[in-house]
């Protein structure tokens, strides 16, 4: 379901403002290139073919492609349903992902902590791995930013 809606926003920003089209190719990128990274990392882990993740990409293209070769109307308010739409989907994905960060979660494990045990070491390692992925994102955010500046 994301990469359908993924692929419908794609296209809708694209078709309505095709200039974008080299911002919106890094955006994809950046977002989609360490996504796809750590998720066939992960299917090889469990001995999973990486091909999996086909289908996926698959769906944002089956959804992108017809909506981006339409002539779709150039109005404020057309362009205010896309960038809501898209925001809309963004917050969606992000508020439903928010919950597997607690102890117990992928987070803790990547820790190697135990979920009973949430003070002393435990609690530094937790802290540790997320202040890992709040430099990460930062300075993945940072390199988004110089490659958009060289565009």
């Amino acid at each position: 379901m994301h990469s359908l809606g993924a692929g419908l926003v794609i296209g809708a920003v694209y078709a309505t403002m095709p200039a974008l089209g080299a911002v919106l190719g890094l955006a994809i990128v950046s977002h989609k290139g360490p996504a796809g990274y750590a998720a066939a990392r992960r299917l090889r882990r469990r001995g999973a073919s990486v091909l999996l993740l086909l289908a996926p990409a698959a769906a944002v293209c089956i959804a992108a492609v017809p909506v981006g070769l339409i002539d779709p109307p150039t109005s404020d308010a057309f362009h205010a349903v896309v960038f809501g739409a898209a925001t809309g989907l963004f917050l969606h994905v992000a508020i439903d992902f928010l919950p597997r960060c607690g102890w117990g979660s992928e987070l803790s494990r990547a820790a190697r902590v135990r979920p009973d045990s949430q003070s002393g070491p435990t609690a530094r390692r937790v802290g540790n791995v997320r202040h890992h992925a709040v430099w990460s994102t930062l300075a993945g955010s940072m390199l988004v930013v110089g490659a958009w500046a060289l565009l």
